[in-house]
């Protein structure tokens, strides 16, 4: 005959041979998926928190209680004199304990950097579990050098964020070159330096900025 019928038992025990078949064939591109899916919401996560700063939910209420923290904070009272002899209203603040907390905008800093720091290292076990990705050497006058991976689409500004976690400097005073120019923030280095990254170690080189004061 043309047509069988397959019983919905059969039919299910094939899906599922076939999931089973297909799980074990791409396990290194599951995994990848997920180190990226990771990546996304840690970086929605670290650009809702950098807007949530600017966006006070009262105005009104926010400035008062800013300025209120703010002038108890830099005007701090003079030591051995009584309380009630004092001529400003220190009572009209917020109670704040002087020297145990933190400034509000050093406070936000902080854990914006410590976000930023979870999306970077996220980054970077994205390239390591990339398929098609390279390993770049990156290397100091001194002598000094580092190899890791790099994904496809990777900027010159997330390699600089590896190499200054790397090397221990600051990513604002290093600079990156590859084939004797250097590397753009918005350059993706697979396209911008394809043959140069084909070339053996080391193909970049670290370049120390000194900004004038």
């Amino acid at each position: 005959p043309s047509s069988f019928f397959i019983p919905v038992h059969v039919k299910l025990s094939i899906q599922y041979l076939e999931t089973e078949v297909m799980d074990g064939l791409d396990k290194p591109e599951s995994e990848a998926n997920t180190e990226r899916l990771q990546l996304h919401k840690l970086q929605k996560a670290y650009s809702d928190r950098s807007l949530s700063f600017h966006k006070p939910v009262s105005i009104r209420y926010t400035i008062l209680w800013d300025l209120g923290g703010l002038a108890a904070s830099c005007c701090s009272k003079p030591e051995g004199h009584p309380e009630d002899g004092l001529c400003f209203p220190w009572n009209i603040f917020r109670p704040q304990e002087r020297g145990k907390r933190k400034c509000p905008l050093q406070a936000s800093r902080e854990e914006l950097g410590d976000l930023k720091k979870q999306v970077n290292e996220q980054q970077w076990n994205c390239w390591e579990a990339e398929n098609g990705g390279r390993e770049i050497q990156v290397s100091m006058l001194s002598g000094r050098s580092w190899k890791f991976k790099i994904g496809r689409r990777a900027k010159g500004s997330e390699v600089r964020e590896r190499v200054a976690a790397l090397s221990a400097v600051k990513v604002e005073e290093l600079g990156l070159i590859c084939g004797g120019r250097q590397i753009q923030d918005n350059e993706v280095l697979e396209e911008a330096f394809s043959l140069e990254l084909s070339e053996p170690f080391p193909q970049l080189q670290l370049l120390r900025i000194i900004r004038p004061l």
